[in-house]
Order: structure tokens, then C-alpha cells, then sequence
């Protein structure tokens, strides 16, 4: 950033004080959202501890494709009751 602002002295300018408030909303929102992700997903790996306990262990669930599977099957009965063909429509592995 030293070096990026060495060399645009001449493009850059002080900031006034509402653009400095504006930009301390923004970031205090950005970390609130954070948050809030991140006890969503602790949530949703606490459920699926419990659910599909192998899951955590052998794969990414916060993929698409295992978030779509699970919004589709959200239960072991459910996916249980999926056939293969539908089970690899569901997954995209990369």
C-alpha cells in the first residue's frame, strides 16, 4: 500500500470526515455480517454433526453443491431415499 500510495501522490486526496464516518458504517456492518456468518455456519456444522457425522470429516459442506443437496435432502431418510442419478445431479465434484 506504502508503494502504491508513493506512487499516486498525485491522484490521491485526504479524505473528509462524512467519508471517513460513511466508511466506519461500512466496515461495522461488514463485521457484523461476519459474525453472524460464522455462527451460522457453526450451527449448521453443529446439525450436521449430528446428522451425517462422516460429512464434516471427508468433504467441504459449505459448497453449492452440498448446500443444494442438503436444502433438497436435509435429512439421512431423505437423501436415503435418492437414487444415484439424482445424488450426482445434485454434487459437482471439482
Amino acid at each position: 500500500m506504502a508503494l502504491f500510495a508513493l506512487k499516486s501522490q498525485s491522484l490521491l486526496r485526504l479524505s473528509d470526515k462524512n467519508a471517513i464516518s460513511s466508511i466506519s458504517i461500512l466496515v461495522k456492518e461488514r463485521e457484523k455480517l461476519a459474525k453472524q456468518i460464522a455462527l451460522l455456519k457453526t450451527e449448521i456444522k453443529a446439525n450436521l454433526v449430528q446428522l451425517f457425522p462422516e460429512m464434516l470429516k471427508n468433504i467441504n459442506v459449505f459448497t453449492m453443491s452440498i448446500l443444494n443437496l442438503l436444502l433438497k435432502a436435509p435429512s439421512a431418510c431423505a437423501i436415503r431415499g435418492f437414487r444415484q442419478k439424482n445424488i450426482d445431479k445434485n454434487i459437482v465434484l471439482y
